[in-house]
């Protein structure tokens, strides 16, 4: 597996991009923040002395828009054509020309400079360059007509301009009531699902780790302030407690007489992480202002804390859910024991870190219902209020270890631990379960990251499409149908998934197999093609009573077998692409894989009913036994010409489908569901052989 580590600073700017294009695709990666002192140190070891940098299985990569335009080809929306893609690369130039400006204004804002010289480089620099670069992604929107700035799907450029329009709306240089075309655009890519559930305003766990204890720090000094100002008892000797108490038992009864309760100072040394700070003020973790410490107070430790939590960092705003939970007592030795291992989880909508191990922890990080444990520093037994998870959240987080110990499957014999996969709610319902379960089996052998279906406008092709969108390791999915205008189901999945792209082949005309070879080859690039899911069949009714049409048997035979054999050819230089990738004789579908999509008619064990019903499916029958065998000869060349491509032939059983009818046996979703799951499955053991929609091995 791709060992990604995008280095840069904890802020969205050049290196956001390039996180959208990861979240996209669900790509694991290592988002790794950089710090000021951290800086000066790596800054000679960059190879261009800037940042971000893309570090991809050792190899260093330089500059935010070669890192861009790099992923963009790997993952397949640098553009369909290459007139496609020489748009985008001239719309993310201009983008360019205008960041030059902006960037005056957005790297003062950042460093913290005063307010008089962030307002004169807004008003001398960025202001006049606003409108023009505005202008330009109008015309272009106008000209595509299709919500995206180049042609009909999504590019690296709608990610680019859509994030830097998120600055410019932050930074009040839009108003969205007056540009309502480019709110429109900035809605619709920040809908696509795995952009709207990331929150781009995020922090890195080390970030985060390094601001709390800064907080804790400055808490206890704070605390240590108000101790030698009103007596309060926290750091004290016993000698200091003993010689104190009187001057602390005045001053409570003094707070009492005013009616001021406990919010003047502090008698115990109480305090809460948990508190509503202030969103006025633009703090840095060097520089950290008095507004991010939590006011002081004595609560009792039953009360209950729900306040929300909105903070400047570093520029960046942090949004944190209300906070449910129960107030404890501990000693500060148990507090500091946590500060450092900080557990900040999906309740606070930091975002999700990508370099997350398959296992457990995984479920717990992923519940709605989590919790914020913090402390801070000092062996006394003072007290310090922190937020514990209640019984709800607990039952959550229990809930998904569950689901995520028994969405186990067995591969190559082995058995492992299931991820909750990322397009599934957590916690609701054993639908939902069986869902993740289901979508799980692709992160533990790794999804087929390029998939390309025939016949997938309706039927079991669609809903393969259906079913294989919901796998987040999958990265590009491109249907084939002959008549994709017509074929209003994909158009919808498209518009919701920039994952898939439409392709129109006629897959018994070699010229049309040619030219979808070439558009599959621009769009998966240098991956290749992962898998290849030989779909497109008719079935023209004719049997032995039948009148004799050859040109009934011929074109059944020429849809069902030929052109799956032909296609098989024409894609194969594809697969070896994506086969290279691995070393060694491995086969499986996460590789390089050819499915056909068969039938048990093709088993002459199993052939006891003559023509079928209706004496209808003699010519059909004819043609999966080619099909099957074409597969078996494939098998044997492929050993002798070590080509390490799995062909496998699966059977989907009798489905309700335009083919098969309504007296059909299961339904498309019962059928395909069980396809995508035995997918997850294959291995060498499959190769070459005949299988029922749950993998169990079928006669010849």
């Amino acid at each position: 597996m791709v060992h990604y580590k995008l280095s840069y600073f904890n802020a969205r700017a050049l290196g956001e991009p390039a996180r959208l294009i990861f979240a996209l695709f669900d790509v694991p990666y290592e988002d790794y923040r950089v710090t000021v002192e951290e800086w000066n140190e790596l800054k000679k070891k960059t190879p261009f002395g800037q940042l971000p940098v893309l570090e991809v299985d050792g190899v260093e990569i330089g500059q935010s828009m070669a890192i861009t335009r790099y992923l963009a080809r790997k993952f397949g929306i640098a553009g369909k054509t290459p007139e496609d893609e020489a748009q985008a690369d001239g719309i993310v130039d201009q983008y360019k020309d205008f960041v030059v400006a902006f960037r005056q204004f957005t790297s003062r804002t950042f460093f913290g400079e005063g307010p008089d010289v962030i307002k004169k480089v807004r008003a001398e620099v960025v202001d006049p360059a606003v409108q023009p670069y505005l202008d330009t992604i109008k015309r272009f929107l106008e000209k595509s007509k299709s919500g995206y700035l180049v042609g009909d799907s999504l590019t690296w450029a709608d990610l680019v301009v859509a994030d830097n329009l998120t600055s410019l709306i932050r930074h009040g240089f839009i108003e969205k009531g007056n540009e309502k075309k480019l709110a429109e655009f900035h809605e619709k890519i920040h809908s696509i699902p795995n952009i709207k559930n990331l929150n781009v305003f995020a922090i890195s766990a080390s970030m985060k780790h390094k601001i709390l204890e800064t907080v804790a720090e400055r808490c206890f000094a704070k605390l240590k302030s108000w101790r030698d100002h009103c007596g309060g008892s926290f750091g004290e000797t016993a000698a200091e407690r003993r010689c104190n108490g009187k001057r602390r038992s005045v001053l409570r009864k003094r707070r009492r007489k005013s009616k001021q309760g406990g919010n003047i100072g502090i008698s115990d040394g109480r305090f809460s992480f948990a508190r509503h700070f202030s969103c006025q003020h633009t703090i840095s973790t060097e520089n950290m202002s008095d507004a991010m410490l939590p006011r002081f107070h004595s609560p009792r430790p039953t009360m209950k804390s729900r306040r929300a939590t909105n903070d400047f960092i570093n520029g960046e705003l942090v949004d944190a859910r209300r906070l449910r939970g129960r107030c404890h007592r501990v000693s500060h030795a148990q507090a500091q024991s946590r500060v450092r291992h900080l557990s900040v989880h999906s309740e606070l909508r930091f975002r999700r870190l990508k370099y997350r191990p398959i296992d457990i922890d995984r479920a717990r990080r992923r519940s709605p219902l989590a919790h914020l444990r913090a402390t801070a520093p000092s062996e006394h037994q003072n007290t310090v209020e922190v937020q514990e998870m209640d019984d709800t959240a607990r039952k959550g987080v229990e809930a998904d270890e569950a689901v995520a110990r028994s969405a186990t499957h067995d591969l190559d014999g082995r058995s492992d631990a299931a991820l909750i996969s990322g397009s599934a709610p957590t916690s609701s319902g054993a639908e939902s379960r069986r869902c993740r379960q289901r979508d799980i089996l692709f992160l533990l052998k790794m999804a087929p990251k390029t998939i390309f279906i025939t016949g997938a406008n309706r039927g079991i092709g669609l809903g393969l499409v259906r079913h294989l969108l919901k796998v987040s390791g999958v990265e590009t999915l491109i249907a084939g149908a002959r008549n994709i205008d017509g074929a209003a189901e994909l158009q919808a999945l498209a518009k919701e998934d920039p994952r898939l792209h439409l392709l129109a082949v006629d897959v018994s005309d070699d010229e049309s197999l040619q030219n979808s070879v070439r558009t599959v080859g621009q769009i998966v690039g240098t991956r290749g093609l992962n898998l290849l899911i030989n779909n497109a069949g008719v079935i023209e009714p004719y049997g032995t009573a039948s009148a004799p049409n050859r040109a009934t048997v011929l074109r059944t035979i020429d849809v069902n077998a030929v052109s799956a054999l032909l296609a098989t050819q024409y894609f194969l230089p594809l697969l070896q692409k994506a086969a290279a990738h691995v070393d060694g004789d491995l086969l499986s579908p996460d590789r390089a894989a050819v499915i056909n999509i068969g039938s048990d008619c093709s088993s002459q064990a199993l052939n006891l009913r003559g023509s079928g019903p209706g004496n209808s499916l003699l010519a059909y029958k004819m043609s999966k036994v080619a099909m099957l065998s074409f597969a078996r000869s494939m098998v044997a060349d492929f050993k002798t010409l070590n080509i390490p491509v799995l062909v496998t032939t699966i059977h989907p059983g009798w489905v309700q489908t335009d083919m098969g009818g309504a007296n059909a046996e299961i339904t498309t979703d019962e059928s395909v569901g069980h396809i995508v799951e035995s997918i997850g499955k294959l291995n060498a053991s499959h190769h070459g052989g005949l299988f029922n929609r749950q993998l169990e091995q079928m006669p010849f």
